[in-house]
C-alpha cells in the first residue's frame, strides 16, 4: 500500500467518523458553551468514584443549563470511543475562541480542576488537553515570547528519556520488560549516543514531568522535534502494532510540538484498520 492510498484511506476514515458524530454533539461544537461542555465530557473519568468527584467540580463551576447539557453530551461521547476524542477536541477549538477572556480563564480553571481530581487524567487525556490549551493560549494570550531556546538534542536528553518512557508504559500497559523493549526501539532513533538516556520506571515520572518535558521540547529547533517524534513513533510501534489510543496520543504530542506525525505510524494504523474491516 503506497503513501497515496494511505492518505486516501485516512481521509475516508475521518469523513466517516465525522458523519457518525451525533447531531447534538455537532451542534454543541458550533457554540462556545457547547464546545466547553464537549471538552469537560472528554475529561470525565470512567472510574465511578472519580467521575462523581469530577461532577461535583462541574456543579460548583457551571450554571445548571450547561451542567445538564454536559451530562447529556458525556453519555453520547462515551459511546463513540477513544478514536473520536482527538477529533472532537480539535473541532471544539474554533467555538472556544469565541469566548470572552473572562470565560476563557474560567474554562481553563475548570479544566485544570478536572485534570487534578484524584489524578483522574491519564497521559492520553493530558496530551489532548495540552493540544487544546496551546491553540487557545496562542489565540487569547499571543505568541510565547520566552527567549529560552535549545539547539541540540544533548540539551534535552532528560526530557527525551521521560517522554519515551511514558509512551513505552502507555503502550505496554504495566508490562515493564515490554516497556523497556519499546523504549530501546525508540532510543535507536536518537541522534545522540544511546547510553546517554535511560529508561524511567513508572514510579519515576508523572504528568507534571511530562508537561515540563513537552514545554522544553517545544523550544527546540524543528530538526530536534522531528527526531523526538520519530523516536516516539518507533516506541509506540515497537510491537508492530499501534492502538487507537497510542496513535491519538502521538498525534496530540505532535500537535503540542507543532510537528508532523511520522508517516509509518499512519501506515501501520491504516493496515490494521483494513484488517479489522
Amino acid at each position: 500500500m503506497g503513501p497515496g492510498n494511505i492518505t486516501a484511506d485516512c481521509l475516508k476514515q475521518a469523513a466517516l467518523m465525522r458523519f457518525s458524530i451525533p447531531p447534538e454533539v455537532k451542534q454543541a461544537l458550533r457554540e462556545s458553551a457547547g464546545a466547553a461542555g464537549v471538552i469537560y465530557s472528554l475529561l470525565l473519568s470512567e472510574d465511578e468514584t472519580v467521575r462523581a468527584k469530577q461532577m461535583e467540580i462541574l456543579r460548583a463551576n457551571l450554571d445548571p443549563a450547561l451542567l445538564e447539557r454536559t451530562t447529556k453530551l458525556a453519555s453520547q461521547i462515551q459511546v463513540l470511543g477513544v478514536k473520536y476524542k482527538l477529533m472532537l477536541a480539535e473541532f471544539a477549538v474554533p467555538a472556544l475562541r469565541q469566548r470572552s477572556l473572562d470565560a476563557y480563564s474560567a474554562f481553563n480553571e475548570t479544566v485544570q480542576r478536572l485534570i487534578e481530581c484524584d489524578g483522574a487524567i491519564e497521559l492520553f487525556e493530558y496530551a489532548l488537553m495540552k493540544m487544546v490549551a496551546r491553540q487557545l493560549r496562542a489565540y487569547f494570550e499571543g505568541p510565547d515570547l520566552d527567549q529560552a531556546r535549545y539547539g541540540r538534542i544533548q540539551d534535552v536528553l532528560p526530557e527525551y528519556a521521560l517522554l519515551l518512557s511514558a509512551l513505552a508504559h502507555v503502550g505496554q500497559e504495566g508490562d515493564e520488560p515490554a516497556a523497556r523493549k519499546a523504549f530501546a526501539q525508540g532510543q535507536q532513533s536518537l541522534d545522540a549516543p544511546g547510553d546517554q538516556i535511560q529508561f524511567m520506571p513508572r514510579k519515576e515520572w508523572d504528568l507534571a514531568g511530562v508537561d515540563a518535558a513537552l514545554a522544553r521540547l517545544a523550544k527546540c529547533p524543528a530538526s530536534v522535534q522531528r527526531n523526538v517524534l520519530l523516536a516516539c513513533g518507533k516506541t509506540v510501534a515497537a510491537d508492530d502494532q499501534v492502538t487507537e489510543r497510542e496513535a491519538e496520543l502521538l498525534r496530540a504530542i505532535a500537535d503540542s510540538l507543532d510537528c508532523p506525525m511520522p508517516p509509518f505510524v499512519d501506515a501501520i494504523r491504516s493496515e490494521e484498520m483494513a484488517q479489522e474491516a
